[in-house]
């Protein structure tokens, strides 16, 4: 069909955009605009190739195709130089437009991005970005150029119905479409049938609506649904630095107000104590979660006191001077001697035994007749009890329980009636064997006393994974019955034969059992001056100088109910236990909050009931717990070798609570005795003492994520700031395990591009996946990794150089100075902006939380294929 008579500057006031292509005033506007055929059959080609091309199509935000899409920009030149040569010098209209939008458009793109390529740039989550969004910009101008080329290739006939597509914000905001169906807060998942559960999940649901109608205007929604929850990993002040550089974002973009949960490990529980004590304020003018409140962001201040206040105490474990640290060291004396003399009764009632024997002529003939008549009558009770069997099992064969306890009665009087008998008639005779043989008692306690700490350290640094690791460990644990024993041989041959020796020694084990009877165990291991410790430095409140503490664990969120729940995670160790459902685990998880603490296996019971009877119970006391990572016992990690000499020589940060499965049966305010520490040196503890021992949640579960997961939480951030300089992802892929066997819940989350190379960079800092807890109800987990791509800030990369094991440097590294502290809170800011890069969210105002999500999924999920 024949065209108009145009001018130039005519036909590109026609075309929608051709102004930011070619400029209608310059030479050409007023020159004839008469396309030729060659014009319209090259146009079509480079039309249909150029609208079919990865350069005119949106990149999906992980699809990895930077790379194709550079190279796609430069075989646009080979393909119109082609065209062009092939329609020959009549083609000059189509020549004129291409050859300006190759040179002013593409090209200043290309030749920038070439050469990065070639660097390696683009195989970073941050140039990738940077990338992607000036190709944005070029695509909508090449959408135009392709529109350009159909009215040209068609003529008059030409019907703009968009054929070349539109290039939409990568990333643009997401809808609330994109996040599936509303999640009911309904159930806790495993606990409807334990003590305390049901009245746990009220008090909880009662929380989160107080809460959400605290922090929103909007009427709260009924039933309460789609909870959102932050958990904070494990890790130190390492993962608490880097908690709070994420949680800065997080608050700057109005997402941190919208949390419901705050759940918390270790390191993690450092920054989640900080922020509770902090946010238990009335002035909710200036203190809060929203953008520009404390503790994040304070008017006329470059830096809000709160955290200044953090950095400047990053070595809070050598506050208090050398005053401080000779405490804590005399502490651990102290804690040594005192479990010492624990293990003391043992020892003098065995040697009295023996003085008692030899007084009696325990080495004559008559005596050693004695001993073997009274073993023959043991085995001739042991026989009338096995011939009684049949009896039993007849009278009682429809109860079952009532058999089986006969034969645990039996069996067990059995043994030590045995043992008794046996230990009188061997130990006389054993000392004089010792003392032949081997010589000086003393010289051979000593070697017995140094043996198991060469085997402990042979075992760690052998691996305890291997064969000969947990060897070493056996041989390590076989050292403490060992020195008790060589303790025995050196007190029997330092005591004379003689009946006052006896009497005395009979009055010394005495008075060591009552004098014990007064001793709380809690108060003399390192836990009080940990907690102190870190109390002081993270418990802070607006206007106060000093540290607020103690505060009542049943009074977080009394003064400003539109703070996060607080869940502090810690470990329950039950290695002796034989609940079939710990599986091996040695432990189960134990929950510290505002309402309710306790365990599946032990029940629930009211936090403020708990604190009754253990008044050292707080927020500081709770913090420590949580991540009281050196420990005796520890849950999943439990090394039985270390475990008795661990707690021998005090190296215990374990704290000892009240049972709340046996709260009615504990007296107000008495503390764990000793008999807790004789259970916590032969790993005797299960769910039926009247004390229960608790240690580093990171022992079971060190991500947070568990709880969060029981509470079904739509939407979860998690911060992983744990020690895993492989990029391994141990925290999470144990977790995932949790989560598929405990409650049938699976999460699916691609993780290559959180792999290291060879530099040690990682394409991305985060990834983003699907939870599903059936019933067509899915939630999202944001999983937010301590990682470094490579374009941080100048600093946090100098560090890097300076310290290569940055950001993963060992947990033991508690003493962090000013550039370490800012290095990992400047990182943790970092991974937070880029979470609200354009590319991600499109322009505009701040997303809600559910716009938010709607983005991520919309960019960080795989695409799927209808």
């Amino acid at each position: 069909m024949a065209q108009r008579e145009l001018t130039w500057g005519q036909w590109l006031d026609q075309q929608e955009g051709a102004k930011d292509l070619i400029d209608p005033s310059s030479e050409l506007a007023g020159r004839p605009w008469q396309p030729s055929d060659e014009d319209r059959e090259g146009a079509w080609i480079l039309y249909t190739e150029l609208r079919t091309r990865i350069t005119t199509q949106r990149l999906h935000y992980r699809s990895g195709g930077e790379e194709t899409a550079l190279k796609s920009l430069y075989d646009l030149f080979d393909l119109t130089r082609k065209t062009l040569g092939d329609k020959g010098p009549k083609c000059a209209h189509l020549a004129t437009i291409a050859i300006r939008v190759l040179n002013t458009c593409i090209r200043p793109l290309t030749a920038k991005w070439h050469k990065k390529k070639i660097a390696g740039r683009l195989q970073n989550d941050d140039d990738r970005r940077e990338f992607r969004h000036e190709l944005q910009a070029v695509q909508v101008r090449l959408v135009v150029f392709c529109r350009l080329l159909a009215s040209l290739a068609e003529g008059d006939s030409y019907l703009d119905v968009d054929s070349c597509g539109s290039v939409p914000g990568h990333g643009g905001a997401g809808t609330t479409d994109t996040i599936g169906q509303a999640i009911p807060f309904d159930r806790i998942l495993l606990i409807d049938q334990v003590p305390g559960g049901a009245d746990l999940l009220q008090a909880e649901v009662i929380a989160i609506r107080e809460r959400r109608a605290e922090a929103s205007p909007a009427p709260a929604k009924e039933p309460v649904a789609d909870l959102v929850g932050l958990a904070c990993s494990g890790g130190g002040i390492r993962s608490a630095t880097f908690c709070l550089g994420v949680a800065q974002t997080l608050a700057r973009h109005g997402i941190l107000a919208r949390v419901d949960y705050l759940s918390t490990v270790s390191g993690g529980g450092y920054f989640g104590a900080f922020l509770s004590s902090y946010l238990n304020d009335k002035d909710r003018q200036r203190v809060g979660l929203e953008p520009g409140k404390l503790p994040f962001a304070e008017a006329g201040r470059a830096e809000p006191a709160p955290i200044r206040r953090l950095r400047n105490n990053s070595k809070y474990l050598l506050k208090g001077g050398l005053l401080g640290q000779a405490r804590m060291v005399g502490l651990m004396l102290f804690g040594v001697l005192v479990n010492l003399i624990t293990v003391l009764p043992l020892v003098v009632s065995a040697v009295t035994l023996t003085k008692a024997a030899l007084l009696l002529g325990a080495t004559s003939d008559g005596f050693r007749g004695v001993v073997d008549t009274g073993l023959a009558v043991l085995l001739m009770l042991l026989l009338v009890m096995l011939l009684g069997l049949p009896i039993v099992y007849r009278r009682w064969a429809s109860d079952r329980e009532r058999v089986a306890g006969y034969e645990q009665a039996g069996i067990h009087v059995a043994v030590g009636l045995v043992g008794l008998g046996f230990l009188g008639w061997l130990l006389p005779s054993a000392y004089q064997a010792f003392e032949d043989t081997l010589g000086s008692p003393g010289a051979v306690l000593g070697l017995f006393g140094v043996l198991p700490f060469l085997f402990a350290g042979a075992a760690f640094a052998i691996g305890p994974a291997c064969v000969a690791g947990r060897l070493c460990l056996v041989l390590a644990g076989v050292g403490g019955p060992l020195l008790l024993l060589m303790a025995y041989f050196v007190l029997e041959a330092s005591v004379p034969d003689d009946l006052a020796w006896v009497l005395g020694l009979l009055a010394l084990s005495a008075t060591s059992i009552a004098w014990l009877r007064l001793i709380n165990v809690n108060l003399i291991s390192p836990h009080r001056y940990y907690r102190n410790r870190l109390a002081e430095t993270y418990l802070l409140r607006r206007g106060e100088e000093t540290a607020v503490d103690p505060q009542p664990l049943s009074g977080l969120g009394s003064d400003h109910p539109g703070a996060p729940y607080h869940l502090i995670n810690a470990a329950v160790n039950l290695p002796a236990s034989k609940e079939p459902g710990l599986r091996g685990r040695n432990s189960d998880f134990f929950l510290l909050s505002r309402h309710y603490c306790g365990s599946p296996l032990l029940g629930y019971c009211p936090t403020g009931a708990l604190e009754r009877k253990a008044p050292s119970l707080d927020l500081g006391t709770a913090m420590a717990v949580s991540g009281a990572a050196a420990s005796s016992h520890m849950g999943t990690g439990t090394l039985k070798g270390a475990a008795f000499w661990l707690a021998l020589l005090n190296l215990r940060l374990g704290y000892w609570l009240p049972n709340p499965r046996r709260l009615a049966e504990i007296p107000d305010g008495l503390g764990p005795r000793p008999f807790s520490l004789w259970h916590e040196l032969l790993g005797r503890m299960d769910e039926n003492g009247k004390f229960v021992n608790l240690s580093d949640g990171g022992h079971i579960e060190n991500l947070g994520i568990y709880e969060l997961l029981r509470r079904r939480c739509k939407f979860i951030i998690a911060i992983d700031g744990e020690a895993d300089p492989d990029m391994t992802f141990p925290g999470l892929m144990t977790l995932i395990r949790y989560a598929q066997i405990d409650f049938g819940i699976c999460i699916r989350l691609d993780l290559a591009d959180l792999a290291r190379n060879d530099a040690g960079y990682t394409k991305a800092h985060f990834a983003l996946g699907t939870i599903d807890y059936g019933r067509d109800q899915t939630g999202y987990l944001l999983y937010i990794k301590s990682s470094l791509t490579g374009n941080e800030r100048d600093y946090i990369l100098d560090y890097r150089a300076r310290h290569p094991a940055f950001p993963h440097e060992t947990t033991a590294d508690q003493f962090f100075n000013e550039p370490q502290f800012e290095a990992y809170r400047a990182l943790g800011e970092h991974i937070g902006d880029d979470l609200f890069r354009e590319e991600l969210i499109g322009k505009g105002a701040q997303p809600t939380l559910e716009a938010w999500f709607g983005s991520l999924v919309s960019n960080l999920l795989e695409e799927r294929i209808a």
